[in-house]
């Protein structure tokens, strides 16, 4: 893929696929980028992990997530338990 093809570098399906849920562990700035990606292509997201308390509040914020609310969780061993 070339850079003036995307501006954030990632492939964008243009169907939306079948009931794909993720994660996001680390909610720091690229991760709006992650946040944009699961939104153009469907996808449920089912998690934000992040160590530093209020981050994942604050990334859903930032993208105007208006989608079901994710769970949060404040490390990536609670939320893979």
């Amino acid at each position: 893929m070339r850079p003036s093809e995307s501006s954030i570098f990632l492939p964008v399906v243009r169907k939306r696929c079948c009931n794909m849920k993720c994660a996001i562990i680390g909610c720091g700035r690229i991760a709006l980028n992650h946040v944009k990606a699961v939104r153009a292509n469907g996808f449920e997201l089912a998690a934000l992990c992040d160590t530093a308390s209020g981050k994942a509040e604050g990334l859903l914020e930032r993208a105007e997530w208006d989608g079901p609310a994710p769970r949060i969780y404040g490390g990536h061993g609670e939320m893979l338990a």
